[in-house]
């Protein structure tokens, strides 16, 4: 942007990380991957993640235990994802949210859009994740998308299905993860006093591709605030806004 207005000053620029507008609520991040996936894709991908936070808000005493248990199953094909309680009974709310924010392009949503209900055998309290991993994902992909053409339930179980096929293809990528501790552990320090910019849900709409649960505050509290305690109640950001933000 600043070799744009200044060309005269500026030969070259690199592109990095350094934010200059910081905000606490940063959704425009999902706004725009949303507005990013293709038509039918983005269609499904809300219908998942609304059909799971109706179960999650109104749901009765068996239906949530069951989305809490078919979220977790999904989330352990990554042997990497350790981050979880244990048990898919002590997943709180924001934990199935933010497994179920893990939405990706073009393989991912191949995978979902062909995820075929034929060869779904249902799923119990007692299923297995291979009820959810093993699908013949051959049904064709069209335009009808799998929510308008099965339902908002069978919807949600290929959202798993490419879920799952993401996370096995990533932990083949990145077996031991690429992070250092210590430096995750700076960037997440800087993101808890300055810098913000919290990947959190929209507010809800026809379009939200992410579960409303996907908050703020539990954002603040299960993964800054459960790392450093004694991180302020929310980050300041106006040392860095005193530069101009976008106007810098």
């Amino acid at each position: 942007m600043i070799r744009s207005r200044n060309p005269d000053v500026f030969l070259a620029s690199w592109a990095s990380i350094a934010p200059v507008q910081p905000q606490l609520d940063n959704y425009v991040w999902w706004k725009l991957i949303q507005q990013t996936l293709p038509t039918n894709c983005a269609a499904d991908v809300h219908a998942a993640v609304t059909y799971a936070d109706q179960i999650l808000s109104s749901g009765s005493a068996a239906d949530v235990p069951l989305l809490k248990k078919v979220v977790f199953l999904t989330n352990s094909t990554n042997p990497r994802n350790t981050s979880y309680p244990s048990s898919f009974q002590d997943l709180t709310y924001f934990d199935v949210a933010s497994i179920l924010a893990h939405i990706s392009m073009s393989t991912f949503c191949n995978r979902l859009e062909t995820w075929n209900p034929s060869s779904f055998p249902g799923f119990t309290i007692d299923s297995t994740v291979s009820a959810l991993s093993n699908n013949t994902d051959d049904a064709p992909s069209t335009e009808a998308r799998v929510a308008a053409t099965y339902g908002a339930e069978k919807a949600f179980y290929a959202y798993l299905f490419a879920t799952i096929d993401k996370s096995k293809r990533g932990y083949q990528m990145f077996p031991t993860n690429p992070r250092d501790p210590l430096d995750n552990a700076s960037w997440v320090w800087q993101l808890c006093t300055q810098f913000a910019q919290f990947q959190v849900a929209p507010p809800p709409s026809n379009t939200t591709i992410v579960s409303q649960f996907y908050n703020l505050a539990d954002t603040y509290a299960q993964l800054y605030h459960a790392l450093f305690p004694y991180a302020p109640p929310e980050p300041d950001i106006s040392p860095i806004q005193k530069y101009g933000g976008w106007r810098m």
